[in-house]
């Protein structure tokens, strides 16, 4: 008898001795319960639990947690979690000198976080930063950020740095900075939503203020839209701006054989020298469809470059579709300047019309109420241009860019 009440003590002592979490044992019928911040401390340090599923159960202050983020490139985030819209709250991850910085670094494949709610939160990374992951290939769903702040210098997004996976019906509201010069196309990338997107997005939105003096391929949701990758039912919602160096888009920066869908911005973006779009900056072989951009499309000329191109819809096309899509915004520029496109270099445009103003000065080379210029075999083909104008006006005056 005493050496089984002394084997059912040791069995306790030992388990009550690794355990973790506020209750559960990772699986999926019974996860493990995150409700405190030493909860959400234990998951940050210890990998070998990045397999097993969690679920928190009450908002999370994480004030004093010495954070770091969940999964690496040693081991990824193959997990399951699920936030509840539970708040994690005043989360400070600074890691300036490394890659792949969020709550959580790297998601893999098989990783999912549904209903994670971020807020009050300051993020720095080198490269591949995001909110709720720096880099997934995994699926993300009903998450929520607020009131945060994003940093980095390159692929860096409101929510993802890079997503290779499926992200659905997810919100951010935050600032991001972006640092660096784009000497050979370092500094680039940078998304309200996404830094650079090769997956699937879809019905998500955004609401930022997006400083990246010095970074190309900036965008109020994405960043750069890569080969396959789709953004489908999502929005840049108005109040936001866009700041950039070049190749900056209300919605997107640059789209290269990819997908838009029945997707709208209305942020204001503005470039420091040449490319930008009410909606997109550039695309190359790619397809938009039933997009729509209302906010101002201005280029701030800083002395350096003469090669300019501002759209009210996009900055130059070179290939690829346009197709039943509306411009409605402010567009202005030193040369290149169209109520829908700056410089149409090839591609097709059809059933699509600009309503904004262009706004020109007494300098201005090339500009016309739907297209700047026309470089190779324009197809004019059902679009109209109904605008209120062609405005003789410094070109950028009195705007948020300078």
């Amino acid at each position: 008898m005493k050496k089984l009440i002394f084997l059912l003590m040791f069995l306790s002592i030992t388990i009550s001795s690794f355990c973790q979490y506020s209750g559960g044992n990772g699986t999926l019928d019974c996860p493990y319960k995150i409700a405190t911040p030493t909860d959400l401390q234990d998951l940050m340090d210890t990998p070998t639990d990045w397999d097993k599923k969690f679920v928190q159960i009450d908002d999370i202050d994480c004030f004093n947690i010495s954070a770091k983020p969940i999964g690496n490139s040693t081991t990824k985030f193959n997990g399951i979690y699920l936030g509840n819209n539970y708040k994690i709250s005043k989360l400070k991850l600074l890691k300036p000198s490394i890659r792949s910085v969020g709550l959580f670094g790297i998601i893999d494949s098989l990783g999912i976080v549904n209903g994670v709610h971020l807020y009050e939160y300051y993020i720095e990374g080198n490269t591949i930063v995001g909110g709720i992951c720096g880099w997934s290939k995994g699926y993300i769903s009903n998450c929520k950020t607020e009131l945060g702040n994003v940093k980095g210098s390159a692929n860096v997004g409101g929510l993802a740095g890079i997503n290779f996976g499926r992200i659905l019906s997810s919100t951010v509201n935050c600032s991001i900075e972006g640092v660096g010069r784009s000497v050979v196309m370092q500094a680039r990338d940078i998304g309200g939503f996404v830094g650079a997107n090769k997956g699937i997005i879809i019905g998500c939105t955004t609401l930022n203020e997006i400083s990246a003096k010095e970074n190309i391929y900036v965008g109020g949701f994405c960043g750069f839209n890569h080969p396959g990758a789709r953004i489908e039912h999502c929005i840049s919602q108005a109040g936001s701006n866009v700041l950039c160096r070049s190749y900056g888009g209300g919605f997107c920066g640059y789209g290269k054989n990819s997908f838009f869908n029945d997707c709208h911005s209305s942020a204001d973006v503005c470039t420091i020298n040449n490319i930008v779009g009410g909606f997109i900056g550039e695309i190359h072989p790619s397809q938009i469809t039933s997009c729509s951009s209302t906010g101002n499309a201005l280029t701030f000329s800083d002395g350096i470059s003469l090669r300019q191109s501002s759209g009210g819809f996009i900055g130059q096309i070179w290939s690829g579709s346009i197709n039943n899509c509306i411009a409605g915004g402010i567009v202005s520029s030193d040369e290149n300047v169209g109520g829908f496109v700056g410089k149409w270099a090839g591609g097709t445009i059809t059933n699509s019309m600009s309503l904004g103003m262009v706004y020109c000065n007494t300098t201005t080379v090339n500009s016309g109420d739907f297209y700047g210029i026309c470089t190779n075999n324009c197809s004019m083909v059902n679009n109209h241009a109904c605008l209120k104008g062609l405005i003789q006006n410094p070109a950028c005056s009195n705007c948020f860019c300078q």
